[in-house]
Parts: C-alpha cells; sequence; structure tokens
C-alpha cells in the first residue's frame, strides 16, 4: 500500500513544506520531540492557521476556519513555496 496516500492531506502538506516525505518528517519529529512526536505539526498548522486567518478573514469566523477548501489549497500552496 502506499503509504503516502493514507497520510492526512495536511500532514502531507506539512511534511512537503520541511522538505521531507510523511515517513521521514513522523522520524526527524520523534527525534525532535521524544514523548510527542506530532509537537512540530501541531505548531506548524497553528501557525498556518494564523497566517490564513490574517489574509483571508473572510473564510474565518473569529479563530475558526469556515471554508476548508481554501484552506487545504492554501497549506498546498504553502507547502510548494517552502520546497522552492
Amino acid at each position: 500500500m502506499n503509504t503516502i496516500a493514507a497520510v492526512n492531506s495536511r500532514y502531507a502538506a506539512y511534511a512537503m513544506a520541511h522538505r521531507k516525505t510523511p515517513e521521514a518528517m513522523m522520524q526527524a519529529d520523534e527525534a525532535a520531540w521524544p514523548g510527542g512526536c506530532m509537537t512540530g505539526f501541531i505548531l506548524w498548522i497553528d501557525d498556518q492557521r494564523r497566517r490564513f486567518i490574517a489574509l483571508h478573514p473572510e473564510k474565518a469566523n473569529g479563530s475558526d476556519i469556515r471554508n476548508y477548501e481554501a484552506w487545504d489549497d492554501f497549506l498546498n500552496a504553502m507547502a510548494t513555496e517552502s520546497r522552492a
């Protein structure tokens, strides 16, 4: 089975933003945060959420995202830009 297909698309964007495969990102995070391997992702996704809402307040309700299609597009664009 293709493990990338089984990964949450937002986690895949996080890994891509760090120039890693999801599997390599998980290994790096496990080494960086023993006992809390999702810490890197949680910090990254929260930072991206704040950026998205600042740029697109009309697609949010306060701190809650309302337009998930735009949110996913934003994450994929951010991940692609990080790779450049």
